[in-house]
């Protein structure tokens, strides 16, 4: 076999790995043995054409043509599982679980706020509020996990895939941890849009955590929040944004465990824990609007946002290790692709 052949089997290899899905390129063994066979297919269709003659670069590709376009030959991995609907079977029980707990946590949540804040004195009021508010709310947070588990069952995705068993954790690269992905990004998605759509609810419910332990310390509790300036709307909403950013960017990094693809995932992450630091630094510089949402000393206030830019800046630098121990990692893998 000459250079020039190796190169073509190559070339095709690499394009069928490109379209291949997520869950078998983030499995180092099965790629591996897949590309194998599939290379020692070509080289011997290749033989088998060329006959008694060692295979040249004519009878390579007729071989590779054979075969089928890269797309053709990847589509085939992709039909793991067994169709259910939009959802594979085996992701079933997941998919209907997380929209188990989220339908139950984002109404009992709604149900605190109403009956406890907002209509203490009302309960059939109260009760008719949380049905019209929790409706159009699950209906928007149930058609994004289901976007979700659809996309991870056309990638032909499996439970373990995203949930490790405990005999192959020790295995897995200590960067690659889908489990931690996959609820960092739902958790993420899920509490940046109730920030949005419910930004008052969600200012009253830290209001109630916040008077619990403010009383310890006697200060009296702060009223119930009702209104709600175009300024604290803007941050609040900023804020919801950049947590929703995050959390997308964590359920990408469940695609794949390339080290150049989470690298630049990480940086992503980053550049969310820099928003963060900065629009902390400007309720700082604005204190007025804090105090809007939390009315106590400026002196607390201030202790609570440089809690805020320490948590911040922690986030920050423990990203930046994270990333510099995967360029290292990067280095070491060209560094041996190359030899």
């Amino acid at each position: 076999m000459t250079t020039e052949n190796e190169k073509l089997v190559d070339k095709f290899l690499k394009e069928i790995k490109k379209y291949l899905p997520e869950w078998l390129k983030s499995n180092d063994d099965k790629l591996e043995d897949i590309l194998l066979e599939i290379s020692s297919h070509i080289w011997d269709s290749a033989q088998e054409i060329a006959g008694s003659d060692d295979p040249d670069s004519a009878s390579i590709q007729e071989a590779i043509n054979r075969l089928g376009t890269p797309k053709e030959i990847a589509k085939s991995y992709k039909k793991r599982g067994t169709p259910k609907y939009f959802i594979s079977e085996e992701l079933w029980s997941i998919y209907t679980k997380v929209n188990t707990y989220l339908t139950a946590i984002i109404f009992l949540v709604i149900l605190i706020v109403q009956v406890v804040l907002v209509e203490p004195n009302n309960l059939p009021q109260a009760l008719i509020n949380v049905i019209t508010i929790s409706y159009p709310v699950i209906i928007t947070f149930l058609l994004i996990i289901t976007a979700i588990f659809v996309g991870l069952s056309e990638e032909g995705f499996f439970p373990k895939d995203l949930i490790p068993e405990d005999e192959t954790k020790e295995s897995k690269p200590d960067y690659f941890k889908p489990d931690e992905f996959l609820f960092n990004g739902l958790a993420g998605i899920i509490f940046g849009l109730f920030i949005i759509m419910l930004p008052i609810d969600m200012i009253n419910l830290f209001r109630i955590i916040a008077n619990l332990i403010i009383g310890l310390f006697g200060y009296s509790p702060m009223p119930m929040y009702v209104t709600m300036s175009i300024e604290v709307h803007i941050l609040v909403t900023l804020m919801g944004i950049v947590t929703i950013i995050a959390g997308i960017i964590n359920l990408l990094k469940i695609r794949t465990k390339n080290i150049g693809f989470q690298l630049n995932m990480n940086i992503g992450l980053i550049f969310t824990g820099i928003a963060d630091f900065s629009l902390t630094l400007y309720i700082i510089a604005n204190l007025h609007i804090f105090s809007e949402v939390l009315p106590l000393a400026d002196n607390i206030l201030l202790f609570l946002c440089a809690l805020g830019i320490i948590g911040a800046i922690i986030d920050i630098i423990s990203k930046l290790s994270k990333n510099i121990q995967l360029y290292g990692l990067l280095e070491e893998e060209k560094s041996s692709t190359s030899k």
